[in-house]
């Protein structure tokens, strides 16, 4: 199977392509799975499943971030265009996974029950850990049934990928904020194709969010500003890989001359979905298309924050306890 070369989120996506354990010589020695083929590749789509939950969690907290920097909105017309930049703190309890091992193989047309051992303790680095991968030996009756045949045991090793030691997960996008009638706004945010690598491909991401401030409504002597919003982003890498994150927030701020802090409590969820396929002889066998689907389930989320109107200049920073706590900051201008 190809890996990836590696660049920011993208890099984090596809190393996940390099998450199937992979006999060094399966198909020339004969091996393959017991039963239907697509109990193999329901294993090899676990195991990619875990080793890049840590992405698939972080890109989804790191995308409902930095939707607001405060509950007032722009008056109609007014705007303010920037960037903001997240990334979501993989704790160190995400940093291994434990992975499943073929439960049985067909090897010169006999069946050999648990040829890896049970996996029982067994721990490899996620995509966001540290430190290499683990490789397990064939054991038991198999092992030497490979022995018998000439064939050396360590050629038919389960070779985990290695973890990349990322400390967290990264985005970035281009923000446009846009006063609306009513004591509405309307975000868009995302980035335009670019392609990254020419073998990771091009990189896309759109996102539209609306909100109101409803505290416009209350008398005017109501101390803080609030506000309700509504987002859903989504990103993509070619027609391999797409994620995307919804939340709904309630958002109140005061501000005090040119410094406004914040706070929200928000709802959020995200999906992840990856469809590659195996480029080399391997388990499952070469040419199989898998699909790693992964879900952020609807949880909570507190954001709490600041923001600084300098004339044009506006700059802001926020710290959520979401699915993965995130930092966050933008930079933006306008009126």
């Amino acid at each position: 199977m190809k890996v990836r070369p590696t660049h920011g989120l993208a890099a984090l996506v596809a190393i996940a392509l390099a998450a199937i354990p992979r006999p060094a010589a399966a198909q020339s020695t004969g091996i393959s799975a017991s039963g239907i083929p697509k109990s193999l590749e329901l294993l090899a789509t676990e195991n990619a499943r875990r080793y890049l939950r840590p992405v698939t969690v972080g890109l989804g907290s790191a995308l409902n971030s930095r939707w607001f920097r405060s509950a007032r909105v722009h008056a109609p017309i007014q705007f303010d265009v920037g960037i903001v930049v997240m990334g979501s703190l993989v704790p160190s309890g995400d940093d291994a996974f434990q992975p499943i091992l073929p439960d049985s193989l067909v090897y010169g047309g006999q069946v050999y029950r648990q040829p890896f051992g049970s996996g029982a303790g067994l721990s490899t680095p996620t995509a966001t850990g540290q430190g290499a991968g683990v490789r397990v030996e064939p054991q038991g009756d198999f092992r030497q049934a490979l022995l018998t045949s000439g064939v050396d045991p360590a050629s038919e090793s389960l070779a985990f990928p290695d973890g990349y030691d990322v400390p967290a997960v990264p985005m970035a996008l281009f923000q446009l904020r846009v006063g609306l009638p009513f004591a509405s706004e309307v975000t868009l945010r995302g980035l335009p194709s670019i392609e990254m690598d020419r073998d990771i491909g091009h990189v896309k991401a759109f996102g539209l969010g609306l909100r109101h401030e409803f505290s416009h409504w209350l008398p005017e002597a109501f101390p803080l500003d609030l506000a309700v919003e509504g987002g859903i982003q989504t990103v993509d890498v070619e027609d391999y890989f797409s994620a995307t994150a919804r939340n709904a927030s309630l958002i109140a701020s005061r501000q005090f001359s040119v410094l406004t802090l914040f706070a929200a409590g928000a709802v959020e969820n995200a999906d992840v979905s990856i469809d590659y396929t195996v480029n080399n002889p391997n388990l499952p066998e070469n040419q199989t298309t898998l699909t790693v689907d992964d879900r952020v389930d609807t949880r909570g989320r507190f954001t709490a924050g600041f923001g600084l109107d300098l004339f044009i200049l506006k700059l802001t920073a926020a710290y959520s306890s979401a699915a993965y706590d995130v930092v966050s900051a933008g930079i933006s201008f306008g009126f």
